[in-house]
C-alpha cells in the first residue's frame, strides 16, 4: 500500500496485490557432480554402492525417497546362463510442500567377466611320485569367484583309467598320467590344475616259497629219483616268474669222486632289473 497526504491532511491511497506461487521443483546436486550412466560392465565385486544424492527447494522442506531394481530381476535370470548380467536402476525422488515433483535417475551395468581363483591352501602339487604299490590321495580342491562365492571340485577327470605297470613282460619300469581338476562358476567361467602322477616300480623282490635241502644220500645210479624242486616269488608291482633250477655240481672229496653235492639255483626279476638268487 502507498499513500500520499498534503499539507491539509487530504490523503490518497494505491493498493498493489502480489501473488506468490512455489511453481519451481527441488533441485538434486553432488558434491563431485551428479552421477551418469555406467555402460562399461562392473563386476559384482567393483559395483559402487549408490552415489549420495542432496536436493533443496527454494520454498520448503522437502521429502526424499530414493529405490533401486535390477533388469532383469534376480527371479529371472535365475535359470540364464549367466544370472550375474544385468543393469541395477537407482532412482532419487524429491517432493516439496507444494507438490512439485523431481527424479534423478541413473544406471550401472553389471556382468561377472572373472574367472574364479583356487585356494592356493587346497591345491595339490603339480608333480606326485608315488610307488607302484600306492595310490594317489584324493583331494578337494576349493576356489573362490567374485559372484558365485565358494566353489568346490573333489573329483578329477584321469582323462583316462590309471595305468598301470606291466605283469611280467615288457620294460616299462615307470609310467605317468595327469589328473585334472576343474571348477566353473554359474556364467560358465572355469579354471583347472593338472598334476602329473608319475608311478614307479622302487621295490624289491621276495621268496613266497623256496625248496628245503635235500639231505638224504642218493646212490649214482639213482639220481633220476632225486625230487624236482621250485620256487615262487612275488612283487607288489605285478607278477614275477622265476628261472631255474639251474644245477651245479661241487666236488666232494677226492678220494672218492663219486660223492659230490648238487646245488641247485633259482633266480626271479621284474622288469625293472630288481633281481634275487
Amino acid at each position: 500500500v502507498w499513500s500520499a497526504c498534503d499539507l491539509c491532511g487530504l490523503c490518497s491511497y494505491v493498493t498493489q496485490t502480489v501473488d506468490v506461487d512455489d511453481v519451481v521443483a527441488p533441485v538434486f546436486s553432488n558434491d563431485d557432480g551428479l552421477p551418469t550412466n555406467v555402460t562399461d560392465p562392473v563386476t559384482c565385486d567393483t559395483l559402487p554402492d549408490p552415489e549420495p544424492l542432496c536436493a533443496k527447494d527454494t520454498c520448503t522442506g522437502l521429502n526424499m525417497s530414493f529405490t533401486s531394481w535390477e533388469e532383469p530381476s534376480a527371479e529371472e535370470r535365475a535359470n540364464s546362463d549367466c544370472p550375474y548380467t544385468y543393469r541395477i536402476w537407482y532412482k532419487y525422488e524429491a517432493d516439496d510442500a507444494c507438490g512439485n515433483h523431481e527424479e534423478y535417475i541413473y544406471f550401472v551395468d553389471v556382468d561377472d567377466s572373472a574367472d574364479p581363483v583356487w585356494i592356493p591352501s587346497t591345491l595339490p602339487p603339480t608333480t606326485l611320485t608315488i610307488s607302484c604299490n600306492d595310490t594317489a590321495p584324493d583331494y578337494t580342491l576349493w576356489a573362490t569367484d567374485t559372484c558365485s562365492g565358494n566353489l568346490t571340485d573333489s573329483t578329477p577327470d584321469e582323462g583316462t583309467i590309471e595305468p598301470t605297470l606291466p605283469d611280467s613282460a615288457g620294460s616299462t619300469c615307470s609310467t605317468s598320467y595327469n589328473r585334472t581338476w576343474s571348477v566353473c562358476d554359474e556364467c560358465n567361467h572355469c579354471i583347472e590344475h593338472t598334476q602329473l602322477v608319475t608311478i614307479v616300480n622302487d621295490l624289491d623282490v621276495w621268496w613266497t616259497d623256496t625248496p628245503d635241502n635235500i639231505t638224504d644220500a642218493y646212490q649214482c645210479d639213482d639220481l633220476d629219483s632225486i625230487p624236482n624242486s621250485s620256487a615262487t616269488a612275488d612283487h607288489l608291482c605285478g607278477d614275477v616268474t622265476p628261472s631255474g633250477p639251474f644245477e651245479r655240481v661241487s666236488p666232494g672229496s677226492e678220494v672218492c669222486t663219486g660223492t659230490y653235492t648238487i646245488e641247485r639255483e633259482f633266480h626271479v626279476t621284474d622288469d625293472c632289473g630288481h633281481n634275487l638268487t
